[in-house]
């Protein structure tokens, strides 16, 4: 039987036994609506200060002149030149990994596997059960209210897993988890 939520898809038979096999993939709903939010925001943030600089540096054909009768233009140039890098580097090194990658975590009775697909290549990592802190519910905002996610919490945080992802969780589901993670 498979179970899915907005992330999550737990292959099982009926009850939960260890090994659990999740798979974990964004949805592609959500971040299309980010990044159609992302760059509108990007380009209103950084193209009217980039337009006016070009503007004024090109108002005559001495730059040089340009920037020394008007210190306030190289400030506005600078501050132009770090946003768009800074939302560059936002994109590059957060959103654009998250949406294309892929995991299928395992977590068996001592340890618990990891194997990433992204954009950039494969990573895989295990983790003894033992390291983990416990179970714990989250709740988080999304676009369409309130999301609840199960978490197998670490401490490091990019190792955090999601067990359950959805509207709601069922009570059981949760002692459940938290009973077989605890084993480790």
């Amino acid at each position: 039987m498979i179970t899915s939520t907005a992330y999550v898809t737990i292959e099982r038979d009926g009850h939960l036994e260890l090994p659990i096999r999740l798979h974990e993939r964004p949805s592609r709903w959500k971040t299309a609506t980010f990044l159609s939010a992302l760059l509108p925001a990007f380009l209103l943030v950084s193209v009217p200060p980039v337009i006016v600089a070009g503007y004024f540096l090109t108002r005559n054909s001495d730059v040089v002149a340009n920037l020394s009768a008007s210190p306030i233009l190289i400030g506005e140039c600078l501050f132009a030149l770090l946003l768009s890098a800074a939302l560059i580097w936002v994109l590059a090194t957060h959103v654009i990994p998250r949406t294309f990658r892929s995991r299928v975590i395992t977590i068996g009775s001592k340890s618990v596997t990891v194997r990433q697909k992204g954009l950039f290549g494969r990573r895989e990592w295990t983790e003894p059960l033992s390291q983990f802190q416990g179970v714990t519910r989250e709740v988080t905002p999304t676009f369409g209210g309130w999301q609840q996610r199960l978490v197998l919490q670490h401490p490091r945080v990019e190792r955090n897993i999601a067990l359950w992802a959805g509207s709601t969780i069922p009570d059981h589901l949760e002692e459940n988890f938290a009973a077989l993670c605890s084993r480790g």
